[in-house]
């Protein structure tokens, strides 16, 4: 490859990278890229499941990176000799994703989905008071919906949710309650115990948490449309922070994260051919209304025009309630790294995601 490092050895213990000698670096040196091969020459990724383990690595100074952590955790970490923690405004996108093929025929369903949920109890619980209304453009870019049109739009409403699933027939279609799943792996499972005991409390349906390791849980959440095993999902990505349409928008459309993940499938998808006309029928309107949308967007050259079609493509996701749910989000992130650790990227940026991140930052070094 080209890149600037290149892979030295890959195990079941983690990676490790090495400078590339073919690097033809840059003809000058300029924000985060070095002129030539970049300051530290090899990394090592360590594959530790138990984050008490990984915590106690980077107090001990044996460790340069452990990544995303909330409030809480940057208030313990204060004054730690081997720790530094990076803060500043977040542009991070979570989502409820529901199976469209569970959910596509239910509007009035969705909908008292939606109102059973207390979102700014989610700001206050899981985000410790430090968020905002989620959308689905990130809300970094001017495109994204102002907040008091977010709540007009995405309101919680138990009295009506209730009415809305009498209304719909949601025991009847939903007699088992739902299922979701639970990362065994992930850091902090309280988003997922929120949304779960916010639609318990409010609307009377149960959710089963169904745990999943590493090796499972991608496969759990992709499975083929009419084989999922969860009724929702919860999932979230850092939004690219130069581009409204990526990463965040791309989970509602069939041809971006909506399909392959949420079950949201059009007979013009590349894999349709796959699945039976049946199961395609149930979610073909829905997903060629979005994936229209979307499309027109990304071919509008007018940024006036484009933000325009982006928020009402925003109006449109918040009011038809299929077939993802935006979460709220924090409104500031913080990450923890090794305290010796010079030149580190600023957030948002130092996510490890996409084209950004610490691993770009080649003007990175180490003191000591």
């Amino acid at each position: 490859g080209a890149g600037a490092y290149m892979f030295e050895n890959i195990d079941e213990t983690g990676n490790t990278y090495v400078r590339n000698p073919n690097y033809r670096g840059h003809s000058t040196a300029r924000g985060r890229f070095t002129d030539e091969v970049p300051y530290i020459d090899r990394w090592e990724d360590a594959i530790i499941v138990d984050q008490a383990s990984r915590e106690a690595r980077l107090l001990a100074g044996d460790s340069d990176v452990l990544g995303t952590i909330d409030k809480i955790q940057a208030e313990l970490f204060e004054g730690e000799q081997n720790v530094q923690v990076i803060s500043g405004p977040a542009n991070d996108h979570a989502i409820m994703e529901l199976d469209a093929y569970k959910w596509a025929e239910h509007p009035l369903l969705r909908e008292a989905l939606s109102l059973s949920i207390d979102w700014e109890g989610y700001i206050d619980i899981v985000l410790d008071g430090e968020g905002i209304r989620g959308a689905p453009v990130g809300p970094a870019f001017s495109q994204v919906l102002p907040q008091d049109e977010i709540r007009q739009l995405q309101q919680f409403d138990p009295e009506r949710a209730r009415q809305l699933w009498a209304q719909g027939g949601g025991d009847d279609v939903f007699p088992d309650g739902f299922v979701t799943v639970i990362a065994t792996f992930g850091t902090s499972t309280r988003h997922i115990e929120f949304i779960a005991q916010s639609i318990e409390e409010n609307l009377g349906v149960p959710t089963l948490l169904e745990p999943a390791d590493l090796a499972t849980y991608v496969a759990i959440a992709t499975a083929p449309p009419s084989e999922k095993i969860w009724h929702y999902f919860i999932a979230g990505e850092n939004s690219l922070s130069t581009i409204p349409d990526y990463n965040a928008l791309t989970h509602y459309v069939p041809n971006g994260y909506g399909a392959i993940f949420g079950g949201l499938y059009t007979f013009d998808h590349v894999l349709s051919a796959f699945y039976d006309d049946e199961i395609i029928a149930v979610t073909d309107e829905i997903g060629s209304e979005l994936q229209g949308r979307y499309d027109l967007q990304g071919a509008t050259v007018d940024p006036e025009e484009r933000k325009e079609i982006l928020q009402d493509m925003q109006r449109y996701i918040f009011t038809n309630f299929c077939c993802v749910l935006p979460l709220p989000v924090a409104s500031v992130q913080y990450y923890a790294m090794g305290a010796r650790l010079r030149n580190v990227p600023p957030v948002p940026d130092i996510a490890n995601n996409a084209s950004m991140g610490y691993r770009r930052a080649q003007n990175m070094w180490l003191d000591g």
